[in-house]
């Protein structure tokens, strides 16, 4: 976050006389906002019937064009709701567009990687929505960076609302000099088979003159990290292109997490 206050429009909420899908695209142009996905153009959202959908489970559809960057979102109709279903309309349209930045790198053939990759957009989804149930964002800047104590709480915290509390994580700051770029803000080392990472933040003795890097940007370079552990089990570090669209939708979405997460009444 590079200014000292980020403001959106409040976050829209159902107005009388208005119908579902109307309530449902003014969240939508929200959410894009939040998401930095006010590139793609949603062409419509619409409800659909439990049979039209890919499985039985599913409670939304997204079909893209990548190339035009544009989708049409489904989402399921009140009536087939099962007794048992867990259902949020919300919930629902933000996975969707989840979907849109997982869409560069889709995987397709490998079962595995596709079973961590859906419960890697669940988890996101879930963090995202849990996070903004408030009226306005408003991020100020501090002038002060966070402590490593302050960062381990900060770490439990996330772990938490992106289902990562299986995950042995250990923080510290490191120079410049030991990360393995001079732009990085961190790293992550990842052992998915022992469920255990070490990342390390840039000690703010190393900011450049010049930055106007800020207290929340350690925050957001922590859930950046944090999310590689969702992405490693489908990471192609040997696909530079697919490398580079997978870092570009971490980045994305860690600035969408830490950002819904600062939500002040405006």
């Amino acid at each position: 976050m590079n200014s000292s206050e980020i403001a959106i429009a409040p976050r829209p909420s159902p107005t009388a006389g208005d119908t579902i899908i109307e309530d449902l695209e003014r969240e939508c142009a929200w959410w894009q906002k939040v998401l930095r996905l006010q590139d793609w153009t949603i062409t419509e959202i619409s409800m659909i019937r439990r049979w039209e959908l890919p499985n039985p489970k599913a409670k939304s559809k997204v079909d893209w064009n990548i190339q035009n960057k544009t989708a049409q979102i489904s989402i399921l109709e009140a009536i087939d709701l099962r007794e048992e279903d867990r259902f949020d309309s919300t919930f629902e349209l933000v996975k969707q567009l989840v979907w849109l930045h997982f869409s560069l790198f889709l995987v397709e053939e490998d079962t595995i990687a596709e079973i961590a990759q859906c419960q890697a957009v669940h988890s996101i989804t879930q963090g995202l929505v849990s996070t903004s149930r408030n009226s306005r964002i408003k991020v100020q800047e501090q002038s002060a960076f966070f402590t490593l104590q302050e960062l381990q709480k900060k770490c439990e915290y996330w772990q938490k609302t992106l289902r990562l509390q299986d995950w042995q994580v250990e923080l510290k700051f490191a120079r410049a000099s030991e990360l393995a770029r001079p732009t990085n803000l961190g790293q992550a080392h990842i052992n998915s088979t022992h469920k255990a990472a070490w990342i390390k933040l840039l000690d703010p003795i190393d900011q450049q003159d010049g930055d106007r890097m800020i207290a929340a940007d350690h925050e957001e370079t922590l859930v950046h990290e944090l999310l590689h552990l969702h992405f490693d089990p489908f990471m192609d570090l040997t696909n530079s292109a697919r490398n580079t669209a997978q870092e570009i939708a971490i980045e994305m979405l860690a600035h969408a997490l830490v950002v819904s997460q600062l939500l002040v009444d405006g």
